[in-house]
């Protein structure tokens, strides 16, 4: 994950990348979120067995 090669980078700009994947990956982990928040559940009608 790149956000795990960045943590463990020696690069100048690894604090920079840093942060910036990291707040990438909350603002993902917020719209899932609010999507699942969103989502209508729509229930299925149970069948009976074949016949």
């Amino acid at each position: 994950m790149e956000l795990c090669r960045w943590e463990q980078s020696t690069e100048p700009k690894r604090n920079e990348r840093y942060a910036e994947y990291l707040q990438l990956v909350d603002d993902l982990a917020s719209e899932i979120g609010a999507a699942l928040d969103r989502a209508a559940i729509i229930p299925f009608h149970r069948r009976g067995p074949r016949t």
